[in-house]
């Protein structure tokens, strides 16, 4: 058992969440990262067009490297890498030299891991091979299940990493049948809209103001969850990730 010197208010690394929806600059404010450090963008669903062409995250591309997630075999090697961050590594990976190790990792979007996983779980299943695309017409309920244990299990290995992490995750709305409550949270299956904040010291809910600009939050607000462990609630329009996650 570790001793935690309360008194020490230095944080060795930031876990956070970021989510909201479609177009509230959730990728935006992940190119802001490289005013950080170097920064690895691991391209879930294609959306590194806006790091690519926003022209004023132009002065920070020296810091990104962005890759697709098709680059790695599987989510394990992905995770595998992740937690060495050694420059050696990822230079083989991706065929270009990494001189140096990465300051932060983004997952964006996350949301979308899971199709990944119901991949991997459909080649190991008879039932849901050889559907093609057609695959998602033969998800049975213990897919779901499986799928949901998957992605606690790969949030909490990640977590384990030396390295500062953001995720970002689409957002949605469930109801509570038994309740009839409607809550929100991030885009991810079932129960885990509302356990996956958990896992996170920080949570960050983008949204876009009356006028069209882009505005987050780590204050939970109406359905909406956020937090941070590491400083006070904070609301800002046109955030950027040294407001957010620098201490």
């Amino acid at each position: 058992m570790n001793v935690i010197d309360v008194e020490n208010s230095n944080v060795e690394k930031v876990f956070a969440l970021v989510y909201g929806a479609s177009g509230t600059g959730k990728t935006h404010l992940m190119g802001t990262l490289g005013e950080l450090g170097k920064v690895l963008v691991i391209d879930i669903d294609q959306g590194v067009k806006t790091i690519q062409f926003a022209k004023d995250l132009k002065k920070y591309h020296p810091n990104i490297t962005a890759v697709s997630f098709d680059r790695f075999k599987d989510l394990d090697t992905a995770a595998q890498l992740v937690e060495k961050n050694d420059p050696a590594l990822w230079s083989k990976e991706f065929g270009v030299t990494i001189a140096e190790p990465f300051d932060w990792i983004c997952w964006d979007t996350w949301s979308e891991i899971q199709w990944s996983m119901l991949q991997e779980l459909r080649s190991k299943d008879t039932e849901m091979k050889g559907h093609g695309l057609n695959f998602r017409k033969n998800i049975q309920i213990q897919h779901w299940g499986m799928m949901t244990d998957l992605n606690k299990l790969a949030v909490e290995e990640l977590r384990k990493c030396k390295v500062n992490q953001v995720f970002t995750m689409q957002e949605k709305l469930e109801k509570d049948e038994l309740t009839g409550q409607i809550y929100g949270g991030p885009a991810i299956h079932g129960k885990l809209v509302q356990e996956m904040p958990a896992y996170f010291d920080i949570v960050v809910h983008t949204y876009t103001d009356l006028s069209g600009k882009f505005c987050a939050t780590t204050k939970s607000k109406g359905r909406w969850p956020g937090k941070s462990r590491i400083g006070e609630g904070i609301d800002i329009q046109d955030p950027t990730a040294k407001q957010l996650f620098a201490v």
